[in-house]
């Protein structure tokens, strides 16, 4: 939907949704623990699962969680960005795109002898 190929996840050939909504077979897709942590009855996570998508995400926030999936980074601020700190034993910074920039070098440089 993102890239605007279709309107609807649903419409997507290669979307799962149509399996996990509707049951409907297919070869490629299949239940997983994730899927199944959604209810105790097939019924039951179909409608969770459905409900996952009527949920509208601001562009900037989804910006936000695909460059700290990609780039391995926790999403959050604050003390739960702490927290994770303190479980990880070590900073963790969110530097945005790219290497840093190296820094400038004198280019008068004195020699010893």
């Amino acid at each position: 939907m993102r890239a605007g190929i279709v309107d609807h996840s649903g419409k997507y050939r290669w979307s799962s949704y149509t399996y996990n909504v509707d049951g409907v077979a297919n070869r490629f897709t299949l239940s997983h623990s994730e899927y199944r942590g959604l209810g105790r009855t097939v019924a039951d996570r179909r409608v969770t699962y459905r409900a996952l998508f009527l949920v509208h995400v601001e562009p900037d926030i989804s910006d936000k969680i695909r460059r700290c999936v990609t780039h391995g980074l926790p999403l959050g601020a604050g003390r739960s960005k702490m927290e994770i700190e303190v479980m990880l034993g070590r900073r963790v910074p969110d530097r945005g795109p790219g290497r840093p920039r190296k820094e400038k070098v004198d280019e008068q440089v004195e020699c010893s002898k």
